[in-house]
């Protein structure tokens, strides 16, 4: 299986690419930073996220080689130091919009950029790391104001896409890897558990269907 990676920018996406390369898969990532430690198990490949036609011209390459990806990994998780603040109070609109960027419009646009290659997947699996916190069943706090309104507005993101494209085979996830509250090396392998298998079928219902989030301990949150 071909797997993408749309960036290697902290300890958890270098344990994740490491993951996938020891259960016999190819996998090609962005370096976002953390790269040269993902390097042993992932190719490496370099493009501006800000820039599509650096995006165009990157898929064009992978176009030829190795021509698809089966499973497209969209990690972006910026948070910001200086999202400090709540609705309440205090509010930065340029902290706001900088994380927005970050998770929502820069992933928006690789997305857009890449389809080409998850078309021709066998697997056609999109998959988002994202923050339960940001659910807003879930949502009990005030805090991180624009990380959280970034994965709201990711989360809305997702459901125009899965509504579009679920009608032809394709199947998605949203993970929050529980970043400070467990080891990487867990959450990578939890992570990978989840976005290789097929979600279950039972008394017919298909999990397929719909859109959920799953932490690293495997509980699952409404959207």
């Amino acid at each position: 299986m071909t797997v993408f990676l749309t960036g290697i920018a902290n300890g958890f996406d270098v344990k994740f690419a490491r993951v996938f390369f020891e259960n016999g898969h190819k996998v090609y990532a962005r370096d976002a930073g953390r790269g040269s430690d993902a390097k042993p198990f992932a190719e490496l490949v370099s493009f501006d996220p800000d820039n599509s036609e650096s995006i165009d011209n990157m898929c064009g390459q992978l176009l030829q080689n190795p021509g698809h990806i089966d499973l497209y990994i969209e990690t972006a998780d910026y948070k910001s130091p200086k999202d400090n603040f709540s609705v309440l109070e205090n509010i930065d609109y340029d902290v706001i919009q900088e994380v927005y960027t970050a998770n929502v419009l820069r992933t928006i646009a690789m997305y857009e950029g890449f389809f080409p290659l998850v078309k021709k997947g066998t697997l056609k699996r999109y998959c988002f790391i994202t923050s339960v916190k940001a659910s807003i069943n879930f949502c009990d706090g005030i805090s991180e104001y624009g990380y959280n309104m970034s994965k709201a507005g990711l989360h809305n993101f997702m459901q125009i896409i899965k509504n579009k494209l679920m009608p032809d085979g394709f199947t998605f996830r949203a993970f929050d890897p529980l970043s400070g509250g467990l080891s990487d090396e867990m959450a990578s392998k939890s992570a990978f558990s989840y976005f290789t298998r097929r979600r279950a079928v039972e008394g017919g219902r298909d999990d397929e269907l719909k859109l959920v989030i799953r932490d690293a301990l495997g509980k699952q949150y409404s959207w």
